[in-house]
């Protein structure tokens, strides 16, 4: 963002894509300028399956340009208006072989409703869109290159372990620490009728040892129906997720687990397998946040 600031525009943001199975989202990480950072940032996550603005600059190869973005139908208007927000230019940030979508970025060009953008500030914002695909690209490949090799050092650890208990606990609370999260894991029970918590972190953790150790597969939950179903889940916002309406319903019933549960804002299960077998599901990991992820 100070490649723009340094070019003279007045403003501008940068949004992320996040996969969530089913959906696809996008989510503002940081703006500078006028009330971009202030108003705007915090205003923006999207479905990308919408027809806002973000989800279309997505879908287009080529730079689109707003003239009003106070009345323009794609934009959020109220955050438009919240953040002094007239004219700019939304261009998809790609990743360094071009085969997915980091992002959108978003330039303010100060007010073009009576004037046509020249195509000198088209050409600029073109090649910034470059330098900022690239160095995008890179930073999220050296973040993926540093938690990769941290879960590898955990691993040759594990080996030095007595039992699968232990070796499990032990990856899995060094993994939590290393991405910044809270978690657990649950695993198969032998006779194959509930999922037992062998390893985690954090309150959700500590309060289900002790009120929810072993879960049968008749339970209402994410977690049990995600290791039914085979199917992995991002929850954002547990509050509105009908997926997660009927555990928490179950849930509120037990005071503290219940206290703790409604603190997490977010949270993700995803099925462990024996190897690529889609068959042979082992149990399913979990991670939890305070604050939403997108």
């Amino acid at each position: 963002l100070r490649i723009l600031e340094h070019a003279g525009f007045p403003g501008g943001m940068i949004s992320l894509v996040f996969k969530e199975k089913p959906d696809d989202w996008i989510r503002a990480i940081d703006g500078f300028g006028g009330k971009w950072k202030t108003e705007i940032v915090k205003r923006t996550s999207r479905a990308l399956q919408g027809n806002d603005i973000l989800a279309h600059a997505v879908r287009q190869p080529d730079p689109v340009i707003v003239r009003d973005a106070q009345t323009d139908p794609r934009c959020n208007t109220e955050a438009a208006v919240a953040g002094g927000v007239r004219s700019f230019v939304a261009l998809r940030l790609m990743d360094e072989t071009h085969r997915y979508v980091l992002g959108v970025l978003q330039v303010d060009v100060g007010d073009k409703r009576r004037r046509r953008l020249n195509p000198e500030t088209l050409t600029l914002i073109r090649t910034l869109g470059l330098i900022i695909e690239l160095l995008l690209s890179r930073a999220l490949q050296a973040e993926e290159l540093a938690v990769t090799h941290s879960l590898d050092e955990l691993f040759k650890t594990c080996l030095e372990m007595k039992t699968i208990d232990e070796a499990i606990h032990h990856f899995f609370t060094g993994a939590a620490k290393t991405l910044g999260t809270d978690g657990h894991v649950r695993l198969l029970t032998p006779d194959g009728r509930a999922l037992r918590l062998v390893a985690g972190t954090g309150p959700y953790y500590k309060q289900a040892s002790i009120e929810r150790a072993v879960v049968p597969l008749t339970d209402s939950s994410v977690t049990v129906e995600v290791f039914k179903g085979g199917l992995d889940a991002v929850i954002n916002n547990p509050d509105v997720d009908v997926r997660a309406r009927p555990f928490r319903q179950q849930v509120w019933e037990l005071a503290l687990l219940g206290q703790v549960l409604r603190a997490n804002k977010s949270f993700a299960d995803y099925v462990i397998r024996l190897g690529d077998s889609a068959d042979e599901k082992l149990g399913v990991v979990s991670f939890a946040s305070l604050e939403s992820w997108f």
